[in-house]
């Protein structure tokens, strides 16, 4: 290739965050020692493992020394004064603070890599940069499967442009064909370009559709589906440090559980004087050079994606804490009145019962029967008086945790680790005391600790909307470079799909709908869920805003006016549920097939995980009677009949995917 001779004097640092992973690490760096190019830096980070991975590290680092064009560094961060884990992205900052090459390859501990990755990577990354910088994003009127597909371009992006601001690319060619940016807007915009690659499933076979959905997606889709998912794994990421700041790095952190609550603090809270009394939320991490890099789109997805997540964390919280308050068989007492409330049997297989026909609009909820009225009071009563018990049981849970030194299977990028005195690595949890979410225990003590489960952050989320935001587009290497392994237990097996909804709605509303989000529209603060972020975030926020006044604007938005959401289901409910109030009221209509959700006439949506907010009452109507922009919230799979029904939907409309059609499922 074009750039291979150029490739050949290019540093590239190789980031290896490392918590209690000696059982993989030898297969790790062993295959960093054997990449065909050249220089390499490795840099590593133990995040105070409790095995003996740092010495391994140790062991590694003299001989990777010693290997011509290689250097490695070892960060611990116990030696930094660090008295628990603090994540992978954590970790990975840390790694990308010490490196110095110009280009960064994420590795993760209990992976591998093929021998020529470095060489495949970076020959595919100097490729893209050759391109320039404003290149059309792919936009497409027929889904995935259908071969033949008809494709069209959009207007190129801006640097800093916050919605249409990137491209997909691949060294396969792209379904899309895109647009050739000018020369001046070359020179004036240097790309972003966040590389991956194909894996190879470890073991094979496990997590098959999702190994395919990654490794058979075309070009187009790893753009046109990114708000499904991250459509490139995040160990085979490869992309220059300027991207990497631009997009913020891994800005967040996880901010430690408080204290055990005192006798007086717990009688508050069943008093309902205090709302979360154990919060651990995410903030900004204040150790990363934000103010001379981070791109002011960016920031403002980094704000709204912390932001969301805190609302996230503390509704997943309170109902954690309402459950194991609640008296044994409550909460089947609850999905009983909940069935019969939907017309099926309860679970004493009482008959089933018919919905009252609907006005024009939706009626108030109807008055419940005495009985039930009473069981709610009951479970409300003893909810209340759980909560001083709920304290002990929390004391109880971290105690037990603290004797046993119990914790969850040792995993890559984190994992309980030492659970009594850290929260899992690469996570940011709503943990009702230290040491919950593991097994160990007895009684109310282990009920509580499976129920309060640590709440996982999805760094790698997060972060692509960042870089998109910025500009940033993906790439991808169509050959398995990296051995990905499946580790039960690991970060990504934590991650709630709600709290990913939470994260991937709040990129959505600032990137696709222009919402200021928690930094306002003066970008000062005071926006929708300036109150979840930390005051640490706050003022590291505010720093990096000042620039926004220089950067460009951002490009039309085809859903600001407003839009339509395709599915009035438990997907279409939920993700209007996670929209701030002034997204929701975009909202135009949700669309569905189904007889029964269209006779309903409305769905009652309550925004942004807001209990005290107002419900909102969205009209459904037929799918056939919606008009774009949509957004979709049923699975897209190739060849599927939602497939075919939205392709002919598009087509009817001249709608294009990636403009007008936005995937969320």
């Amino acid at each position: 290739m074009e750039g291979t001779s150029v490739a050949r004097d290019i540093l590239v640092s190789v980031i290896i965050p490392v918590h209690n992973s000696s059982a993989y690490l030898d297969e790790c760096l062993e295959s960093v020692a054997a990449q065909t190019h050249r220089p390499v830096q490795v840099v590593a980070f133990d995040d105070c493992s409790t095995d003996d991975s740092l010495s391994k590290l140790a062991e590694w680092k003299a001989r990777i020394d010693r290997l011509d064009g290689m250097a490695c560094v070892v960060l611990s961060g116990a030696a930094q004064g660090q008295t628990r884990a603090r994540g992978a992205g954590f970790g990975r900052n840390r790694c990308v603070e010490a490196s110095s090459g110009s280009v960064l390859a994420m590795l993760d501990s209990d992976d591998a890599m093929e021998p020529r990755r470095l060489e495949l990577q970076l020959e595919l990354l100097l490729a893209e940069e050759a391109k320039g910088g404003a290149v059309a994003l792919p936009v497409s009127a027929w889904g995935p499967g259908e071969a033949a597909a008809a494709s069209a371009t959009a207007p190129a992006p801006q640097p800093g442009a916050a919605a249409n601001g990137a491209s997909s690319s691949s060294s396969s060619s792209s379904s899309a064909p895109c647009a050739a940016a000018s020369d001046d807007a070359r020179a004036a915009s240097p790309p972003l370009v966040l590389v991956g690659a194909q894996v190879t499933r470890v073991p094979a076979g496990s997590t098959a559709k999702y190994t395919a959905w990654i490794n058979e997606m075309p070009a187009a889709e790893l753009w046109l589906q990114q708000y499904r998912e991250v459509t490139l794994v995040q160990p085979t990421w490869m992309l220059r440090r300027a991207a990497f700041l631009a997009a913020g790095g891994y800005g967040v952190e996880a901010l430690p559980p408080s204290e055990a609550p005192s006798a007086a603090a717990a009688e508050a809270a069943a008093a309902g004087a205090i709302h979360r009394p154990f919060p651990t939320r995410a903030c900004i991490d204040p150790g990363l050079c934000l103010p001379g890099a981070v791109r002011a789109a960016s920031l403002r997805v980094l704000c709204a994606g912390i932001a969301a997540f805190n609302r996230f964390a503390a509704a997943h919280f309170d109902t954690r804490l309402k459950e194991a308050a609640a008296p044994a068989g409550a909460g089947r007492r609850a999905r009983g009145r909940k069935q019969r409330k939907r017309g099926r049997p309860g679970p004493e297989g009482e008959p089933e019962s018919k919905r009252a026909a609907s006005g024009d609009e939706a009626g108030p909820a109807q008055a419940p029967p005495p009985a039930a009225a009473d069981a709610a009071a009951a479970d409300a009563a003893a909810a209340d008086a759980g909560g001083v018990k709920l304290a002990a049981a929390v004391q109880a849970a971290a105690d037990t945790a603290g004797a046993s030194g119990g914790g969850s299977a040792p995993g890559p990028t984190g994992t309980a680790g030492d659970a009594a005195a850290t929260p899992a690595a690469g996570s940011v949890g709503a943990n009702a005391g230290a040491g919950a979410g593991t097994g160990t225990g007895t009684g109310a003590a282990a009920a509580l600790r499976k129920r309060s489960a640590r709440v996982q952050f999805p760094e790698d989320l997060l972060f692509v909307h960042c870089l998109w935001a910025a500009g940033g587009r993906p790439a991808r290497v169509d050959e398995p470079l990296v051995r990905y392994r499946c580790t039960p237990g690991s970060v990504s097996w934590n991650i709630p799909r709600r709290a990913l909804l939470a994260v991937k709605a709040a990129a959505f509303e600032v990137r696709e709908l222009g919402l200021p989000g928690p930094l306002g529209a003066e970008g000062v603060g005071g926006g929708h869920g300036w109150e979840q972020l930390t005051p640490e975030s706050q003022a590291r926020a505010v720093e990096c805003a000042a620039r926004a006044a220089a950067e460009a604007a951002a490009p039309a938005r085809p859903l600001a006016g407003g839009f339509s959401v395709w599915s009035a289901g438990r997907d279409g409910s939920q993700f209007m549920a996670s929209l701030s109030p002034e997204a929701l009221a975009l909202v135009r209509c949700a669309g569905d097939v189904d007889p029964k959700k269209i006779e309903a006439r409305f769905v009652a949506v309550t925004p942004g995980f807001q209990p005290g907010a107002a419900v909102v009452k969205v009209p459904v109507i037929p799918v056939a009677e919606m008009e774009a922009p949509v957004v979709t919230c049923v699975v897209l799979t190739s060849g599927s009949e939602f497939e075919k029904g939205l392709g002919a939907w598009m087509r009817a409309r001249g709608a294009l995917r990636g403009a007008d059609v936005i995937h969320m499922a």
